[in-house]
């Protein structure tokens, strides 16, 4: 629990959160303006999504490296080098100029969170449910920001501010995480056997499917809101808000479903939980047609608050499922396991991230929300149901082994006593 943390848990759960605020920042920060930038430039909109697009991308791809990167040089400075490295996207001249940014700055951001949530992982490995709920909500909090500081600074010193001031603050953050760790010890690679081996694990395949359809869905909700809402005629700002709601609700609900995690240790079945709530939360974007309900403020509020609650109890159950993995597999816990967790998380969090507004613009063009949402919603669906029938059958076989030891105690003590008796 967290009253039970140490000091030295406690600093690194704060500057691991600062550290994700300004990552977020720095993810979300260009939103207000780049797009308008980025067109007076030439670029279209398909070059927009190239540039956006390219940055989960390599995220995908660089994620078996970032492994090879934490088990040679450690995670402390694969995280302190990952950070740096985010900084760079300062100077757009050209759509091919900011590709290669962005795929520069996909790097960085994978290697400073992939290492983050492996120290995390490793700091907090007994209970780390509340521990990535609370880096979780600052990340939420920085997206939630981002876009609105991004406007002001903007505004306030031209296009170059924004990215100037969350670089400088990035490197002072990096600077801090080199300070604050002495290196974990290496244990070697990690080798394929144990890899296939994690991978293996049902615990760690439903985990890996929560984190992609989490991501799947929130972003396919993200690219294709604001156009499905234009009918309500609705100001900027009043649009702005009604994008705080999902965002508001990510924020509080992080360190709810991370003690829920922690306190009753039932991943499959809250995750199945999380999904059915994000069901509800997608028929009331809609709204779904057979509701009879028509769209309005009301129900975009209504069901943005709850999909935001859906979205973070499967991201943070995903993440719980994966850990579990490390315990059945009987890898050891050392930072090397931890990097891998943590590579399969960012893998599975980049691709849905990239498929999500493809295949939700696809739709979007073709059907229209109401009904392209009813994709997502199905995926849920099934999901839910796997979840609850997998938690049936584990939690049969964990009573099963639970019998199976005390019969087998219970025999050696009944040997021992008629040993000692004769």
């Amino acid at each position: 629990m967290i009253s039970k943390y140490s000091k030295r848990q406690w600093l690194i759960l704060c500057v691991y959160s600062v550290v994700n605020l300004l990552s977020a920042f720095g993810f979300s920060i260009q939103g207000p303006f780049f797009p308008m930038i980025a067109e007076m430039k030439g670029a279209t909109p398909t070059d927009n999504g190239l540039i956006f697009g390219a940055y989960s991308l390599v995220i995908i791809f660089i994620n078996p490296l970032v492994i090879v990167m934490i088990n040679k040089f450690g995670a402390v400075r694969v995280s302190f080098s990952g950070l740096l490295n985010h900084w760079n996207f300062i100077v757009v001249l050209f759509v091919s100029l900011s590709v290669i940014l962005r795929i520069i700055e996909g790097l960085g951001y994978a290697m400073g969170r992939n290492a983050g949530i492996a120290i995390i992982s490793s700091e907090f490995c007994e209970k780390v449910e509340i521990a990535f709920g609370i880096v979780q909500a600052f990340f939420s909090s920085g997206l939630l920001i981002g876009p609105v500081a991004g406007g002001a600074l903007y505004e306030l010193g031209g296009f170059y501010l924004p990215f100037l001031l969350i670089g400088v603050l990035l490197v002072c953050i990096a600077f801090v995480v080199l300070c604050l760790h002495k290196d974990y010890p290496k244990h070697g690679t990690t080798s394929r056997k144990e890899v296939v081996k994690l991978l293996s694990q049902t615990s760690v395949i439903l985990g890996m499917l929560a984190i992609f359809g989490a991501f799947l869905n929130l972003i396919f909700v993200s690219s294709t809101l604001e156009i499905h809402i234009k009918s309500l005629n609705l100001s900027p700002v009043q649009v702005g808000a009604v994008f705080l709601c999902n965002g508001i609700a990510s924020i509080f609900s992080s360190l709810f479903w991370g003690l829920l995690f922690e306190k009753y240790d039932k991943p499959l079945l809250f995750c199945s939980l999380s999904a059915v709530i994000n069901i509800f939360g997608m028929l009331l974007l809609g709204p779904a047609p057979y509701l009879l309900l028509d769209l309005n403020i009301y129900t975009c509020v209504f069901g943005l608050l709850i999909h935001g609650v859906g979205i973070r109890g499967e991201q943070i159950g995903g993440f719980s499922l994966l850990n579990k993995g490390i315990s059945l597999a009987g890898l050891p816990k050392n930072i090397q396991t931890y990097g891998l967790v943590s590579a399969l998380y960012m893998t599975f969090y980049a691709l849905g991230s990239f498929i999500g507004p493809l295949l939700g613009g696809y739709l979007f063009d073709v059907i229209g929300f109401p009904w392209g949402s009813h994709l997502f919603i199905v995926y849920h669906l099934v999901f839910s149901i796997i979840m609850i029938i997998f938690n049936y059958l584990l939690s049969g076989r964990s009573e099963q082994k639970e019998n199976e030891k005390k019969q087998s105690s219970t025999e050696t003590i009944i040997i021992y006593g008629s040993i000692a008796k004769n």
